[in-house]
């Protein structure tokens, strides 16, 4: 039938306010969801750099440890790890010398009782072309070491290709087994075990109950230095503290 201009002109003018007001309803929506996802790009970014600034303003470390043969004519390293206590990822490797191949991205590292672990990089240095400087700063292919007269070693310093690495003792500031440190501090995460007499010869390849075992001790030594660190604790030593 007829419909007059009037009541056309109105329903044109209706569904024209409609198809605007759809519009602007989808123009808010996407503009929310853009402001939801901006503050989640926002939130992660200032997450990221408040874990840079404290690896900077407090000290950029690493917690390593080593496992050893058990032979007196065949004492060597079969595995390493190295945790790093921002995020607690873990690296892993066979040998000494994967290990030292890794250091030029490290400043400081952490190993719990450096006196042992230390000797065993100490020995492979020296058999390598480093040679012992009592300079504070290592030049290129040198070594230094902080060890008092009773053979307690505090650090060990050492310039490899023209980056210095100082090896601390984590036993030092928390004077306790692994086993012990994560009951202290309550970690959801205890020491596990392996068959320490178990041969392995050179180039053993990791089984996973190992890597499981060894990335456990550096996990639970990087968040107790971590929560010490957090807490202002930064000195080499737990009286120091």
């Amino acid at each position: 039938g007829f419909i007059p201009r009037k009541f056309l002109q109105k329903y044109q003018l209706l569904r024209g306010r409609r198809t605007i007001l759809r519009r602007l309803e989808s123009f808010l929506i996407c503009q929310s969801r853009f402001r939801e996802c901006l503050a989640n790009i926002v939130s992660a970014s200032i997450q990221r750099i408040r874990a840079i600034t404290w690896r900077f303003n407090v000290m950029d470390f690493v917690v390593a440890d080593f496992e050893t043969t058990t032979k007196v004519d065949d004492c060597r390293v079969w595995a390493w790890a190295v945790c790093d206590p921002i995020d607690f990822s873990v690296v892993y490797g066979n040998s000494i010398e994967s290990f030292i191949n890794s250091l030029n991205r490290y400043n400081v590292v952490y190993f719990h009782n450096l006196a042992f672990d230390g000797s065993f990089i100490l020995d492979y240095l020296l058999k390598n072309g480093y040679t012992y400087t009592n300079a504070r700063y290592p030049k290129r292919s040198q070594l230094s070491t902080l060890i008092d007269d009773k053979g307690k070693f505090y650090t060990i310093t050492i310039n490899i290709k023209g980056h210095r690495v100082t090896f601390k003792d984590s036993l030092k500031r928390i004077p306790m087994s692994v086993a012990a440190m994560a009951k202290m501090y309550d970690m959801p995460i205890s020491k596990g075990h392996i068959d320490y007499t178990a041969p392995r010869e050179v180039g053993h390849d990791l089984t996973t109950e190992e890597i499981e075992y060894i990335k456990g001790d550096v996990v639970i030594v990087a968040n107790a230095l971590k929560e010490q660190y957090e807490h202002g604790m930064t000195k080499l030593t737990a009286g120091s503290n």
